[in-house]
């Protein structure tokens, strides 16, 4: 998004290359709101807003044109954890309650869990796996998922005791 740009450009825009010239200002507040932003960024510039609002408009410019089909290309990139996850619960209750498909592009294999219901992981253009989510992430077929999942950095689930001297 250009940082110059203003959110209500933004969202427009998709509007104008289907050709709709009617005042759009109500289904622009209804998109943001679907992502849970309030309409009052409608007049903020891209430059202005943080990480999260930035996935957010972005998000509400691919809905307001009503898609039956949702592709979200590296959708929590740069995030942090409790955004990222933030990010992952609202493309899956906003793919519900729109009824519509999700494809998710991510080169973090993490983010899947609990997101996709299938998986399927390509290397150079071809297709090398293609298992349920659940079942990749637990029991990795080919080498190339194995080190991406190994790539993931574990969680600590515990503080190391400090010895004192």
């Amino acid at each position: 998004m250009p940082p110059s740009m203003r959110v209500r450009e933004i969202l427009n825009e998709p509007l104008r290359h289907l050709g709709c010239n009617r005042d759009a200002s109500p289904n622009l507040a209804a998109a943001l709101e679907q992502v849970e932003l309030s309409a009052k960024v409608l007049d903020q510039r891209a430059g202005s807003l943080s990480g999260g609002q930035a996935q957010r408009v972005a998000l509400a410019r691919a809905l307001i044109i009503q898609p039956d089909f949702l592709l979200a290309d590296e959708p929590v990139s740069g995030l942090d954890l409790p955004l990222r996850e933030q990010i992952k619960l609202l493309l899956l209750r906003i793919a519900e309650e729109n009824r519509m498909g999700l494809l998710i592009v991510s080169h973090d294999i993490s983010m899947l869990a609990g997101l996709c219901d299938r998986t399927l992981v390509m290397v150079a253009g071809k297709i090398i796996e293609d298992r349920p989510t659940f079942e990749m992430l637990h029991l990795p077929h080919h080498p190339h998922t194995r080190q991406l999942l190994d790539a993931v950095p574990a969680l600590v689930t515990h503080a190391p005791s400090l010895a004192r001297g």
